[in-house]
Parts: structure tokens; sequence; C-alpha cells
């Protein structure tokens, strides 16, 4: 029953020759407030009114609830989210992955989200070349578990590729890239203590596949033909385990870029045990410590990978990228030229800046630049934008190496390292909640003669 009050009062009350009352508009029409509908007087008149009672009397209709019936709950998974699919033919890329090519993701869970299944795939021009990846997440109990698998293949240019002039006047293009096709089998548990802190265990089998590819294209003064792959060499797969081990706490609180106040950290352990050998340790703090609660917030991070053991400069790391250290390579976010063993020359300028163990020390002071701009009576208004002054240190080193927290005399970087430093400002943008843009114009301090530089990324801050 619902009701439009005529008056405030909810009973009549007169005041000299008016009076006053409340009146409820019922379904059969309106009704003064004092006048009792014929069920409440009715059950008004019951004494000792029970749950059995009410149930007993057709006025009020209440579900008989011995009838009810218990159904065992089932899984039924529904999508909840499906990437646009994307379908296209291409000739002549960069990579020689002529053909079809496309892709789609599907997330999909049941009715509590307890479990989820999620699946990605994008096909270039062949099954061999194509990216997958599958897995199963259930939440349902304390101890919270996912399993997938996934195949990613990587190709990575060995030279720029050479012009070879043929007796017909045609001229043959040829380029080689070392090809790498990794697959991945996992299994990963955790187990939160509350809701801040949990522990994490997994296990995972690699196998690398590793092959030597040529491009080559036949080109006459009309046109090129369609790039060919060829199979120049292969060598065998690294296959090996990976157990790890974790201790993971979060509290933090996020603002329009990234976080504002809170602290994070993970401490993980993972050896690698097969045709590669080495222990993965890694250490991640972070604090953020409000000057200005939601205005000013100065935010600080360590962070150390090391790779000890027999393979441990198998898979370098790099600190040249925009998140860890800034200034020292304004083109480059991989480093990969700079290692054997994933298709480079082992020798590059950026080499200081790859190891298989580094060391990171991050401090910025976040402040905003604009939280709320519209534009008049439009339905859109300007991004919030954040402003930020930035110091970075970053070291990496691998074993043979020794490292001192200054320049050496004589320096030589591929038997010496020392922390490289850098400091500037910095810009974010929090495009729409789709993306967080950032810009950085940094100044290398122990690079002499390079110009200070900017540096365009995307991703959340620290």
């Amino acid at each position: 029953m619902s009701s439009s009050t005529i008056t405030t009062d909810t009973a009549s009350r007169t005041s000299g020759e008016h009076t006053q009352t409340s009146t409820y508009r019922a379904p059969n029409g309106a009704r003064a407030s004092g006048i009792l509908s014929p069920t409440e007087a009715q059950s008004k008149e019951v004494e000792g009114t029970t749950v059995a009672l009410l149930n007993a009397n057709p006025d009020f209709a209440l579900p008989d609830t011995t009838r009810f019936r218990d159904y065992k709950y089932s899984v039924g998974f529904k999508p909840d989210y499906i990437a646009q699919p994307e379908v296209g033919y291409g000739t002549g890329s960069q990579y020689g992955l002529s053909g079809f090519n496309g892709g789609t993701t599907i997330v999909l869970s049941d009715l509590l989200g307890n479990d989820q299944i999620a699946l990605s795939a994008s096909v270039y021009g062949q099954i061999s070349d194509a990216s997958v990846f599958g897995a199963y997440s259930n939440l349902s109990h304390r101890w919270q578990y996912t399993v997938g698998t996934y195949q990613q293949p990587i190709y990575l240019p060995q030279s720029n590729g050479t012009f070879q002039d043929n007796p017909d006047g045609s001229r043959t293009f040829s380029a080689q890239y070392t090809r790498y096709v990794l697959r991945n089998a996992f299994l990963t548990t955790q187990y939160p203590l509350n809701r801040f802190t949990r522990f994490e265990g997994g296990l995972q089998f690699n196998s690398i596949g590793r092959s030597l590819v040529e491009l080559s294209q036949l080109c006459f003064t009309d046109g090129c033909n369609s790039l060919q792959i060829d199979n120049v060499a292969s060598a065998p797969a690294y296959n090996f385990l990976q157990p790890s081990v974790a201790f993971i706490s979060d509290n933090t609180l996020f603002g329009l870029t990234g976080p504002i106040t809170g602290r994070r950290m993970r401490f993980s352990v993972s050896p690698a045990v097969g045709n590669l050998r080495w222990v993965e340790y890694l250490a991640d703090y972070r604090r953020y410590d409000p000057v200005i609660f939601n205005t000013i917030t100065i935010a600080t991070r360590f962070l150390t990978s090391m790779s000890v053991g027999r393979d441990e400069l198998s898979f370098p790391k790099y600190i040249g990228r925009p998140e860890y250290v800034r200034g020292y390579d304004s083109e480059n976010f991989t480093g990969y030229e700079c290692t054997g063993f994933i298709g480079g020359t082992g020798s590059c300028n950026t080499e200081q800046l790859v190891g298989s163990r580094v060391a990171v020390a991050n401090a910025e002071i976040r402040f905003p630049i604009i939280r709320r701009f519209d534009l008049g009576g439009l339905p859109i208004g300007l991004p919030p934008v954040e402003g930020l002054f930035f110091y970075d240190a970053g070291l990496a080193w691998s074993t043979g190496q020794t490292v001192s927290l200054t320049k050496p005399a004589n320096y030589d970087f591929k038997f010496q390292r020392y922390p490289l430093r850098s400091y500037g400002v910095g810009l974010r943008v929090n495009l729409f909640n789709l993306a967080i843009l950032k810009w950085d114009y940094a100044k290398p301090l122990d690079a002499p003669g390079r110009k200070p530089n900017w540096t365009f990324s995307l991703g959340p801050s620290f």
C-alpha cells in the first residue's frame, strides 16, 4: 500500500474550525489515515497474531513455505565479456605472415562468479604462429586456484635485410629472424589470510622452441610478390619446470591515475629445473604517503629481481623501460638487442642497463592538475590530469661483474656496474577510464652528453 500525504500529520487533529488529517492512496481509492482497511481491521481483531495465522489468512496471500523446494546449485557458464572479433587477410606483412588473421577474447563465469573461464586466440596466417590462451579459475573455497595454458610466438630481427640484383632485372629482398615459440602450462593457488594479505604458490612447465627463419621477397619494376618464410635452422627446445611461492600484501587506495595511500609488497622465490637451471628471487616494496590526502602523495618503491644459478644469463632483465629508470633509452623498451640469446648481437649502447640481477629505486611527488573540467553545457569534459616530480636510480649486473655505489675509475661496463640516476617531471592522464597515458621528461645524470628526452607509455603509475 503506497501513500500520498496531503498534510504532514499522521493522525487527525483539530486546529480552530479545520480538521487536519493524512490521506492514503489505496487500490480502491483514497482513505483517511484514521480509517483502517478491512484487512488491517480484521488482523487487528485477531488476538495473539502468529505467523501461522497470517499464513492462514487469504487476505494476506503469504506463500506457503512448506511447499518450497530446494535445488542443488549447478554451475552454468554465461558470457561476461566478449571482445570485438576481428577477421582480415594480409599480404606482405612485416614478419611474412601472409594469409588470414583475426582473433577474439571471451570470459565466462557462473551466477556466483566463483567459476571463471577465459579464452583468447589470435591467428596470423598459419596455426604455428597463433597466439592462444585458456584458463579456468575456481574461487569457491578459501584455497583458490587457476589452471591454464598459452602459446605465444615471437619474431626478433637479426638484421635489417639485404637486396640482391638478379639477371632478369628483378631484386630479391631477404632478412633473417630468430623465431621463438613460448608454450606454457601453469597452475597457481592462493590462500588469503584477510582482505589485504595472501600466500601464493604455483607450478609452471615452460617449453621454448627456437629456430632461425628467413623472409624473402621477389620484386619487379611493377611490384613485389608475397613474402616467403623459410626455416634456415632449428635448435632443441628449452624445457623446464618452475615451482614458486610468494607472500603478497596490498592495502592501497587508488586515485585517478594510481595509488594515493597505503603500501604494497611482494616477495617470491621461483627455482627453475630442467634444460635451464637458476633460482629467481623477487622483492618489491612500495609506499604511498599522502602529505595532503587525495591531493599530494609521496610515492616510493624499491624493487630487486635476481636470477642466481648456472643459466641466470638466459633471460636478462632490462631497466631502461619507462616504469623503471627513465631517461636512458627513449627508443627501445625491451633491450633484446643487448644479448645474443634472444636474437641480439650481445653489444649495444644500452648494455649497462641489462643484467641477470637488477635493483631499482624510485621516488615521486604526485599532485593534481585537472580534477574536473566541463566544457560548457556539453555532456563531456577534459579527462583528469596529474603531474609529478620524480627521481630514479637503477643498477643492472650479472655474475662476475663488480658493483660499486659510484662510477669507478677507468670504468668498463663489461666488468663493472654502478647505479644510473635520472630526474624529471611527468604527466598522467586518465583517458575516460580506458587507459592511463604517461609522459615523462627525464634528465639522465650518468650519461655525459645525452640530452633530456621525452618518453610516452601506457599504464598506471607504480
